[in-house]
């Protein structure tokens, strides 16, 4: 009943307040989520501690493979995947505290990123863990700012993926080459990028004259907009999901468990500090990114207007105008319109 209350009032999930015998029994969970209410707490999907601890945890590999085939339509066990560099609340903690500036900002325009191995399902035997040997490699990007080129970025990371498998081995040319396993990714966005209304994309090579797909798929590079239009049911669950937390009573049992897991109750009181201190870093980080795109704009446009009276002053002294006339004209002070003047071989009179 304090649950149904707590959800009317606060507009809430209620999935915070377990009935006793939960271990904290109900009056310390709730304290817990008014705690978290009151100020203001709500953990998003796409943040980045939560989007990594949902897809990125060696305790929740059912959620990362629920994922996996929703989007890429390849359906394995938890035991078929192996990831890159696990979530864990230690690396957020050592990376944060480093005094190390560059190693900081690199973890900030990293720690969306998930690289996952996936084995082969005709390869049951292979270990998931080696390069190379019977595995796709799943890369999967959040990106919630809009970028110049991002395009051109999420297609590079994709390539070196592809290309690091053969930088990493030893031997022969041809057995490097054979180390280079199908790389997949998706970049997930927040904001409109093709303009086209649909949420879901994915690029692979065809057959320009016969539009055949390119077997083994060894480069499939995707696109997920959260602000599209999505009408694949499961993709749209994750869709609503990531976007505005929203679950739906039929959705799979892996999805309920990603929203449950974020939920601020759930979260170790080392989670919600370190949560709190990212978001205090990312937004100084992309407040740092603003300020310097809108001092390179102003510059710019200052730059062009003073470019403009140039050129200006430029075509009048051709057509005859007298050296008051031009700085009339473009607002130009005497030493630079004088200046000009000499530029051209006139007297500035």
């Amino acid at each position: 009943m304090l649950s149904q209350f707590v959800d009317n009032f606060f507009g809430y999930p209620q999935v915070l307040l377990p009935g006793c015998g939960c271990g904290r029994g109900w009056l310390g969970w709730g304290l817990v989520y008014l705690e978290g209410r009151l100020m203001g707490d709500v953990v998003r999907p796409t943040w980045d501690l939560a989007f990594r601890k949902i897809l990125a945890s060696e305790e929740y590999k059912d959620i990362t493979a629920g994922f996996i085939g929703d989007f890429f339509g390849l359906r394995v066990g938890a035991e078929d995947i192996y990831i890159a560099e696990p979530y864990s609340i230690k690396t957020y903690q050592n990376q944060m505290g480093s005094p190390d500036l560059g190693a900081r900002q690199w973890f900030y325009e990293t720690s969306r990123d998930v690289t996952v191995a996936v084995r082969r399902p005709e390869l049951k035997h292979a270990d998931v863990a080696d390069v190379g040997v019977g595995r796709t490699d799943v890369t999967v990007e959040l990106q919630i700012s809009r970028e110049t080129y991002f395009a051109q970025r999420a297609f590079y990371y994709l390539a070196d993926l592809y290309a690091s498998h053969y930088r990493e081995q030893s031997g022969s040319a041809s057995q490097r080459y054979g180390t280079l396993g199908p790389v997949w990714s998706l970049n997930i966005v927040d904001f409109p990028l093709f303009g086209w209304g649909d949420a879901f994309h994915m690029f692979v090579f065809r057959d320009e004259v016969t539009g055949e797909v390119l077997r083994p798929q060894l480069v499939r590079f995707g696109f997920f907009e959260l602000s599209g239009k999505e009408s694949v049911k499961d993709r749209e669950q994750w869709r609503r999901f990531l976007a505005d937390r929203v679950v739906a009573d039929d959705a799979p049992s892996y999805l309920k468990k990603a929203a449950r897991i974020i939920e601020y109750a759930n979260l170790s009181p080392e989670e919600r500090e370190m949560d709190k201190l990212l978001q205090k870093g990312r937004e100084m980080h992309d407040g740092q990114i603003d300020y310097a795109m809108n001092q390179g704009r102003e510059q710019g446009i200052a730059q062009g207007v003073r470019d403009t009276r140039l050129a200006a002053a430029r075509a009048a002294f051709r057509w005859g105008v007298p050296r008051e006339g031009v700085m009339a004209i473009t607002g130009l002070d005497a030493v630079v319109v004088d200046g000009l003047a000499r530029e051209l071989g006139l007297s500035a009179s």
